[in-house]
């Protein structure tokens, strides 16, 4: 893989990873204020212990590509 493509997945995989970490946040049933309204979800355990793994998963895995660890691709795939 080529240091562009991998840069290129590292990103996307820490945004999908922030993407997780704001369900899992959204999830513990805190509201968030955004602007003049509120978002509201209801307190799904189950949702924000998966939310945070997949999130910490994709989060080693972009640090890996990045670093350019001998495991980033395997992590990156994983």
């Amino acid at each position: 893989m080529t240091a562009d493509r991998q840069e290129v997945l590292a990103t996307l995989m820490a945004v999908e990873a922030a993407a997780f970490f704001t369900g899992a946040g959204l999830h513990t049933g805190i509201p968030v204020a955004i602007g003049p309204g509120e978002v509201r979800e209801p307190r799904i355990v189950p949702a924000v212990v998966v939310e945070s793994a997949c999130g910490l998963a994709l989060a080693i895995g972009a640090f890996g590509l990045a670093a350019r660890r001998p495991w980033g691709r395997g992590g990156g795939l994983g």
